[in-house]
């Protein structure tokens, strides 16, 4: 009877097993969970249509960018607060469905094809970020390295023969595109496009240190996923600016130290030591990651894991690009003018009106989006907002991975040179966008690590993971928008209209870096006039004689700006008429000029 008993229990044994592997009680909590999100969902879907909730979100988001929006109207924003709703409900129905019809479908589905999906996901927002490279508003940094790269086509000396205050190796590697190219306003946008393309390479960078450090792919696709889903990464990291291969090639010397930690090969320390020269022949601000390798080295020394070898492995790769950029300056007798421009005139101009500053005004005013004088009000909605994900998983994983101690001693290498990165913009007076471009790509792999780390000690399935993946991306989709509605065609007519009206040898006055890419200028500041005081008092008032309307009138350009000079009080109104473009004005023709 015992036997007959327990056979007839067999069964009803795998059904038992399945009762206690998932109560009912706990079974219905992921259900309940997931009805009362996706019905959340809905009804905030339903409130961003019915009171345009992100209207002004999106009108702030457009005012702390601080340019000049030539296309757009209130009804833009309408309809992007309209997609978002349409979005949100969008979502929340389809979770709904699933909740209710379709779970161990799609469960199983997602499963088999999860990092695929996430691969897809990226690749749609980083074809909507091609969109934005190609028709965004013309930064004018921009169009200063083009033009200083064309100054350089022509033979002029960087620093000796024309002004810049920056490190010089992009413009180098923006020649090749003027040689193809030519005087178009096409190399403009090619230079983008390859911009784009050191990007993908950061982007690889980013994922490769990730997936080292979490021996998770997971964890690196997340990590570029949250770099897409940053704005404030992606509208920057497009554009022609020192800082993009900087932070490639910072992000490819962070990668060698982190080989090094792990298989202690000295040529590793080579590597890391000659990227971070690299990436500083770009741009200064790369001395900020040499501090940081100095933290982390000589807490090496001391815990005895780094020997004097490694360091003079590391100081090898260093020095060879650097002592061969210093005899170059020596050569072409611009190393004074070098240290003049890009050091001293940069840190009275930038730097030293902060040396008192609050170190703790670093981590808000990170979250500024223009110039870090905005209101509190606008900083918030401007730039926290829009950039909200990455924010929340940058500062939660940087105290969860300082804080644990059973975490591997290479991620929070990452999380000490990011917060070094941070640190070091107190030191600035103002800070830009542009500043941030390293840190965001550290403060990835971190919170990248910190949110699979998160979701693995909750079991979160599959599924939701790739719900959060989506959510994630989609937050930044309206504002990427704004930013491509932000055309660049009128700048480019105007660009064009210059190159089309003046011939090689005529002489434009800018005034800034608004519209000349490709013609000579009247003197050695061919822009940020505004530092001529400060350069004037560190160099015994060498250009102390400069007055603007003067030169225009000795050396007759072609194409003037009226940027920092009157041009009725000049009496430069005979001399000039004034162009479509407002600001611009051209040279009349001698016979007009008759009277």
């Amino acid at each position: 009877m015992k036997n007959e008993a327990v056979g007839k229990h067999k069964p009803r044994a795998k059904k038992g097993t399945a009762e206690k592997h998932e109560p009912p009680v706990t079974a219905c909590q992921p259900r309940t969970v997931i009805l009362a999100s996706a019905v959340s969902g809905i009804l905030v879907g339903f409130l961003i249509l019915y009171f345009h909730l992100f209207n002004y979100i999106f009108i702030n988001y457009l005012l702390s960018e601080r340019v000049t929006f030539i296309n757009w109207y209130p009804a833009t924003f309408e309809f992007l607060n309209r997609l978002s709703g349409i979005f949100v409900l969008t979502l929340s129905v389809a979770y709904l469905l699933y909740a209710l019809f379709w779970k161990e479908t799609i469960d199983s589905f997602l499963t088999n094809h999860y990092r695929r999906l996430l691969i897809l996901l990226i690749s749609g927002i980083g074809i909507l970020a091609i969109f934005v490279c190609v028709n965004k508003i013309i930064h004018l940094d921009e169009i200063e390295h083009m033009h200083s790269a064309w100054y350089i086509k022509n033979g002029y000396i960087p620093y000796r023969d024309f002004f810049e205050h920056h490190n010089p190796l992009l413009w180098y590697l923006l020649l090749p595109f003027l040689y193809l190219s030519g005087d178009s306003v096409n190399t403009l946008l090619i230079a983008r496009l390859f911009m784009f393309c050191i990007t993908l390479g950061i982007i690889y960078c980013t994922y490769l240190i990730a997936s080292t450090v979490s021996n998770s792919k997971e964890t690196g696709l997340v990590s570029v996923l949250l770099m897409f889903s940053t704005v404030l990464l992606m509208e920057k990291v497009i554009e022609i600016r020192p800082d993009v291969p900087q932070v490639l090639f910072g992000m490819i010397s962070v990668y060698f130290l982190i080989r090094f930690s792990r298989n202690r090969r000295n040529n590793y320390m080579f590597l890391s030591g000659f990227s971070a020269a690299i990436s500083f022949l770009f741009l200064q601000k790369a001395i900020f990651l040499l501090v940081a390798y100095g933290v982390i080295l000589a807490y090496g020394i001391f815990k005895r894991d780094v020997s004097g070898k490694n360091i003079l492995c590391f100081m090898g790769g260093l020095l060879v690009p650097l002592l061969s950029y210093g005899a170059y300056l020596l050569m072409t007798g611009s190393l004074h003018d070098y240290f003049q421009t890009n050091w001293q005139l940069n840190w009275h101009f930038l730097g030293s009106r902060a040396i008192t500053a609050n170190p703790l005004r670093t981590l808000s005013d990170s979250l500024g989006s223009g110039r870090i004088t905005v209101k509190p009000s606008r900083t918030l909605s401007g730039s926290l907002i829009p950039n909200l994900p990455f924010w929340i998983l940058a500062v939660s994983s940087v105290f969860y991975l300082m804080l644990k101690k059973d975490i591997c001693k290479e991620i929070k290498f990452v999380v000490i040179i990011g917060l070094v990165q941070i640190t070091s913009l107190s030191l600035y007076s103002v800070t830009f966008k542009h500043y941030y471009l390293f840190s965001v790509c550290l403060f990835s792999v971190s919170g990248a690590f910190f949110l699979t780390k998160i979701l693995d000690a909750g079991k979160i399935i599959i599924t939701h993971r790739v719900a959060l993946s989506v959510a994630i991306l989609l937050w930044a989709v309206p504002f990427l928008l704004i930013d491509n509605l932000n055309s660049n065609r009128f700048q480019l007519e105007k660009i064009k209209y210059v190159l089309s009206m003046t011939k090689d040898t005529d002489l434009v006055y800018d005034g800034a870096n608004n519209f000349n890419l490709f013609r000579h200028d009247l003197h050695y500041f061919w822009f940020q006039l505004v530092q001529m005081k400060s350069y004037n008092e560190q160099n015994g008032n060498r250009f102390g004689d400069y007055d603007g309307c003067s030169l225009i009138r000795a050396k007759r350009p072609k194409i003037i700006n009226e940027l920092h000079i009157d041009v009725n009080s000049c009496g430069l109104d005979a001399l000039y008429d004034k162009t479509k473009y407002p600001g611009v004005y051209i040279r009349k023709e001698p016979d007009s000029n008759a009277r």
